[in-house]
């Protein structure tokens, strides 16, 4: 089994449970909350496992209820990201 197809699998095994969509409410519940946040933030401030963040804040771009910003250090790690704020 390819990382692909794990990766589609274990999305469709997500919706299926309706986790994701409890995990998008939770971010963006965060994201209203404030100007932006890093993904590592993001984690902090809602306790959901970084890949599950990383992989429900880009559905959340991609269906248009958040954006990227321009990059700044993040509170967490001390790094420089790119944030996220909602639309």
């Amino acid at each position: 089994m390819t990382a692909r197809t794990t990766s589609i699998k274990a999305l469709h095994e997500l919706q299926a449970s309706g986790k994701g969509g409890i995990q998008r409410a939770r971010i963006l519940r965060a994201l209203l909350q404030r100007k932006d946040m890093t993904r590592r933030e993001i984690q902090r401030a809602t306790g959901i496992d970084i890949n599950a963040v990383c992989g429900r804040v880009r559905e959340l771009i991609d269906v248009g209820a958040a954006r990227e910003t321009e990059a700044r250090r993040c509170r967490v790690t001390g790094k420089t990201a790119a944030p996220v704020q909602a639309l």
